[in-house]
């Protein structure tokens, strides 16, 4: 799997700096919103560093919705890259606060 994500790493670069047109920069970001199938966990595993000889780097990834997240962890974890969740909040629900808060604090 580890030549897999080498191999995909080839063909997407990490992005250089994002300005969305209206002064704000963030260093290292991209928007790809048409990728099929495990395609965005290969890219966000290509650019995490996995398959690499260097330190891993952190990525955040939004989806449009909880199923597409469930799916893009489940896909990372098989790729054997570490993920956080951060689950919706049910009222009085302190488990899926505290990993919210843990997940938060990681970033």
């Amino acid at each position: 799997m580890k030549e897999a994500i080498k191999a995909f790493s080839r063909i997407f670069s990490t992005p250089g700096v994002f300005s969305d047109g209206a002064g704000f920069f963030a260093q290292n970001s991209v928007c790809v919103p048409s990728l099929t199938g495990s395609a965005d966990a290969f890219l966000a595993a290509a650019m995490a560093g996995e398959g690499t000889e260097d330190p891993p780097r952190t990525v955040l990834a939004v989806t449009p919705g909880i199923p597409d997240a469930e799916r893009l962890s489940e896909d990372l974890r098989v790729l054997g890259v570490k993920t956080l969740d951060f689950p919706v909040l049910a009222q009085d629900d302190k488990s899926a606060l505290g990993t919210r808060i843990k997940t938060l604090a990681s970033l």
